[in-house]
């Protein structure tokens, strides 16, 4: 049987030209990976990548919490002074100012959504440590 096909395809010209053309690469599959494959593996590294992994998370997440963890830093350290009157001072203030914060959330619990407030607290975060440090995005 292998003999009698390879036998009409040198033959005859119709078979000939049909074992040629399915004989011959096409080049589908690189026309394939060159348009289509590349593409997307270029549109994935240039969105996704760039702008979302090394741009954005990286803004509001490791860079950026430790470039404002550094500020606060140099900002307590000009606060202390050494005096006990001083840190007496703030420790009060700042118990003060969480019961107070506390009480005030107990009572608007039923009346605010705490999420709209959290997104907009963090809008506002984001946009002073924009503002202060001249990070742009």
């Amino acid at each position: 049987m292998p003999n009698l096909f390879f036998v009409l395809c040198t033959t005859n010209e119709v078979f000939s030209l049909i074992y040629t053309f399915f004989n011959k690469k096409w080049f589908f599959d690189r026309l394939q990976n060159e348009f289509i494959a590349s593409f997307l593996l270029k549109l994935g590294f240039n969105f996704t990548y760039k702008i979302v992994d090394k741009g954005f998370l990286e803004f509001c997440g490791p860079n950026n919490f430790s470039m404002y963890a550094l500020f606060l830093a140099e900002k307590i350290n000009n606060i202390k002074s050494g005096k006990i009157n001083l840190y007496a001072f703030l420790i009060f203030t700042f118990l003060m100012l969480f019961i107070s914060l506390g009480t005030i959330f107990h009572f608007f619990y039923g009346f605010v959504d705490f999420q709209v407030c959290f997104v907009y607290l963090s809008c506002i975060f984001i946009k002073k440590l924009t503002l202060d440090f001249g990070i742009k995005y």
